[in-house]
């Protein structure tokens, strides 16, 4: 029981900071830095909370 409310709370967790990423820190991106090396970082970034968000839920 315990477990399976954990793994819930991960996965809101998750996809609220996938909201956020998507919604809020792309576009300021993309209007304040429009560089390539900034949208590198960006991309990193993402991948590392995707990556974080996918161990969390499969642990």
């Amino acid at each position: 029981m315990e477990k399976t409310l954990f793994s819930f709370i991960y996965i809101i967790l998750f996809l609220g900071s996938l909201f956020f990423l998507k919604f809020i820190i792309i576009p300021a991106f993309k209007i304040f830095f429009s560089t390539i090396k900034t949208v590198f970082y960006a991309l990193i970034l993402i991948i590392l909370v995707v990556a974080s968000g996918l161990f969390l839920l499969f642990r």
